[in-house]
C-alpha cells in the first residue's frame, strides 16, 4: 500500500492493496487525521484490493471524526461493493459520492 497525506492534513490517498498487513499504517495515518478541523476526504481511486482489515479502519477513523464527515472518493468497484456489504456507506457521516462527482 502506498499511502499520500496531503499537505492541509485532510486528505489522503490510497494506492495499492490495503489489507490486513498495513491495515495498522493505515489506521495510524487515520488517527493522525483526526486531530485535524473539517472534513476528511480518502481517495481510492488507485486502490487495487481491500480486504476487511481496511475498512474496518476507515470505518473506525469515521467513528472518531463524527459529526466531521468523511469523503469516499472513487473507489473501485469491487472496494464499493465492500463498503456496500459492510455497511460503511450507510453510517451518517460518510459520503461515497459518484464517480462524476469528484475533484481531480
Amino acid at each position: 500500500m502506498r499511502l499520500v497525506l496531503d499537505r492541509d492534513g485532510r486528505r489522503i490517498a490510497l494506492a495499492g492493496e490495503v489489507d490486513a498487513s498495513n491495515a495498522a499504517d493505515l489506521r495510524e495515518a487515520l488517527e493522525a487525521l483526526c486531530t485535524e478541523p473539517g472534513d476528511v476526504a480518502i481517495h481510492l481511486a488507485q486502490v487495487s484490493f481491500m480486504d476487511l482489515a481496511g475498512c474496518r479502519a476507515i470505518e473506525d477513523a469515521a467513528r472518531a471524526l463524527a459529526p466531521r464527515r468523511v469523503i469516499l472518493a472513487a473507489p473501485p468497484p469491487p472496494v464499493r461493493r465492500l463498503f456496500t456489504i459492510i455497511g460503511l456507506e450507510e453510517m451518517a457521516n460518510v459520503r461515497v459520492p459518484a464517480a462524476d462527482d469528484v475533484e481531480p
